[in-house]
């Protein structure tokens, strides 16, 4: 069985947490990140650029409602080991916002080169990224189906 590593922007978990511009998006996350935690053959990338805007996260969130059932969340992702450190590939800069490179840059040293986002100005680049680094940014609809597709192929055989 092959692992498949996903680079996910953090607003992702803002959404999950009802902490977003993406209300719309609210249970396609929970669905995402479920899946993500539920499908043994996915794995979420992370660096010390990605951990240190993941933590600024986990700080914003920790007097929320919310933070338990993040926390849940999180402390199963982590007895899963489904967390897997990738370094950066700092010769590559797309032209996106300075603040998001190091995403791209984790997914362009991964075999899979995917980042999943729903940040509007992020998807606008999507082709332009894909031709020129080869990087799928695939929106939280397009990364379930994803999953779901190969979790179903993977299962089969």
């Amino acid at each position: 069985m092959s692992c498949y590593k996903l680079v996910i922007d953090t607003n992702i978990f803002y959404t999950f947490v009802e902490l977003s511009s993406y209300p719309e998006n609210y249970s396609d996350c929970i669905s995402l990140l479920y899946n993500i935690l539920n499908c043994c053959e996915f794995k979420i990338c992370r660096n010390d650029e990605i951990l240190k805007e993941f933590n600024r996260f986990k700080k914003a969130i920790s007097k929320s409602k919310i933070w338990t059932y993040f926390e849940k969340w999180y402390t199963q992702m982590l007895h899963k080991q489904k967390f897997v450190l990738v370094q950066l590939a700092t010769q590559i800069k797309p032209k996106i916002h300075r603040k998001d490179i190091k995403f791209y840059q984790t997914a362009y040293n991964t075999t899979d080169k995917i980042i999943i986002t729903q940040e509007k100005e992020l998807l606008a680049f999507k082709e332009e990224v894909y031709q020129k680094f080869g990087i799928n940014t695939l929106t939280i609809q397009d990364a379930i189906d994803h999953i779901m597709r190969i979790h179903s192929t993977e299962t089969l055989t």
